[in-house]
């Protein structure tokens, strides 16, 4: 089948679906990718599968992916950590990093050594090093796939693969509400809340929440109508009552998704679950209002039906905790903060912050140590720098909100395409360009929806430090500027 694969992308010009699929697949049921073994194992066989995928077809997988300007902007962010691990004068760290010298210069008094007179801006330049690899990875991937993507197929296939992906999380996450021994595959032993394969219930209410407004959207993508069922076919009628019934599944499982993000009782999960589906209704408004709000009403009501079974009282209990619990956010930011205003230019490396947080750390025991800080604008700015951290906050905010005028801007477009040809105006395109074109449009607004919550739910966590979801965070931000090849 591989070998079919091959030569089927080798006459098409494109690159087997399985070289994207493995990472999509693996990355979340892995424990979310959270281990390096993991993670590394995943980037080293994309790496290698791409390379023979490549020996097969000249394909240009590169060409016209990406503008200059944003190919300036990825490989200025890449070369940061890279420029993290080279050894500099100590001279050039009293203005770069006077904290690191002042460290170094105390750790050569105590153990009466001489360190040199070269050292990285790194605390731990090996942890920088693969740090980088991995987000050379992921840069090379989303490149990838955003050519992918432009193929009609491709597209289909990947929401399918997404429905599958999700729908196993989701259902193994209900298991561990319904069966409180059941732990994460070999890792953790349970706890009573959805977890899915993921250690963390937040990272993996972070996760389910990305997924559904993707999926939601794909739900409501137009099919093919009819005017009237007389004179049709028996065939034609039985293919209409087949996805009829496909999509009352799907949506089912739509459901099932928010019941598992609901039950995962992540506060900030639930949270940023009603910021995307706020953005998801005032960016689709100009949808046809009833089938939005039937399938929102169906959903919801299959999360409620079977939550009222599992009992909401968990649920409850943790929102009414959450004034104690922000007093111990808040002073990991303390602690955080001051890491950051000692190393605000250059940070402190690239996948340093958990180790060197520990010396920071004020109000915990060594048995509850800081790991990271429950912030990812605040640990980006550790790791990188005020400067680099907030560039690329920026950039990403700015892409997302280009994004989303961009979808506004269609969509009044296409109410004025619809009533031109309701008054019989031509506009040049068949009725499968236009749904092709409508799909495109609402699975932008399904992953503009999605990493508006993963954005909003980094406030308040760490989940950009979660491989799988620093995977397909990525991933949607290509879906939202998705253009059909």
């Amino acid at each position: 089948m591989i070998g079919k694969e091959y030569l089927a992308a080798q006459r098409g010009g494109q690159l087997p679906r399985h070289l994207f699929g493995l990472p999509l697949v693996l990355l979340p049921l892995l424990l979310g990718g959270a281990r390096p073994w993991f993670w590394s194992i995943i980037a080293g066989v994309f790496t290698v599968d791409l390379a023979w995928s490549l020996s097969f077809s000249h394909h240009q997988g590169w060409k016209g992916t990406i503008s200059r300007q944003w190919a300036v902007a990825l490989a200025l962010l890449l070369l940061c950590p890279l420029l993290q691990i080279l050894p500099l004068p100590a001279s050039w760290m009293a203005y770069l990093s006077p904290q690191l010298l002042m460290w170094r210069d105390l750790a050569d008094h105590v153990a009466l050594t001489t360190s040199g007179h070269f050292f990285s801006i790194s605390y731990s330049p090996l942890v920088t090093f693969f740090s980088s690899l991995w987000w050379v990875f992921l840069a090379g991937y989303v490149l990838l796939f955003r050519q992918f993507l432009r193929d009609e197929s491709n597209l289909l296939w990947f929401c399918r693969l997404l429905f599958w992906v999700a729908g196993i999380e989701a259902c193994y996450g209900l298991m561990q509400t319904l069966i409180p021994s059941l732990g994460v595959l070999w890792e953790s032993e349970g706890q009573g809340v959805a977890r899915g394969t993921f250690v963390n219930r937040n990272h993996y209410a972070a996760f389910l929440g990305m997924l559904w407004p993707v999926l939601l959207a794909f739900l409501l993508c137009p099919a093919t109508a009819h005017a009237t069922t007389r004179g049709l076919p028996d065939s034609t009628l039985e293919e209409q009552k087949k996805e009829r019934q496909k999509r009352l599944f799907l949506g089912f499982v739509v459901g099932l998704i928010l019941l598992g993000q609901v039950f995962s009782m992540s506060r900030g999960g639930i949270s940023a679950a009603l910021i995307s589906l706020t953005v998801f209704v005032v960016l689709g408004k100009t949808q046809r209002r009833k089938g939005l709000v039937a399938f929102l009403v169906g959903c919801w009501v299959v999360m409620l039906a079977y939550g009222s079974i599992i009992g909401f009282g968990g649920i409850i209990t943790r929102f009414n905790e959450l004034e104690m619990d922000a007093s111990g956010r808040g002073r990991i930011w303390e602690d955080s903060w001051q890491l950051i205003r000692d190393h605000w230019l250059t940070g402190a490396g690239l996948g340093c912050f958990p180790e060197l947080i520990r010396v920071y750390q004020s109000h915990l025991t060594d048995q509850f140590a800081i790991v990271h800080a429950h912030n990812d604008y605040l640990e980006l700015a550790g790791e990188l720098g005020v400067p680099v951290a907030t560039t690329m906050v920026l950039l990403v905010w700015g892409y997302w909100w280009a994004c989303a005028r961009r979808i506004l801007g269609e969509g009044a477009m296409a109410d004025d395409e619809r009533g031109s040809e309701s008054r019989g105006d031509k506009d040049g395109f068949s009725h499968h360009d236009r749904e092709q074109l409508e799909r495109r449009r609402l699975l932008a607004i399904g992953a503009l929806a999605g990493s508006a919550s993963f954005l909003c739910h980094s406030w308040v966590d760490f989940n950009w430090q979660i491989p799988a979801n620093q995977f397909y965070f990525l991933v949607l931000l290509m879906l939202m500027n998705s253009r059909q090849g």
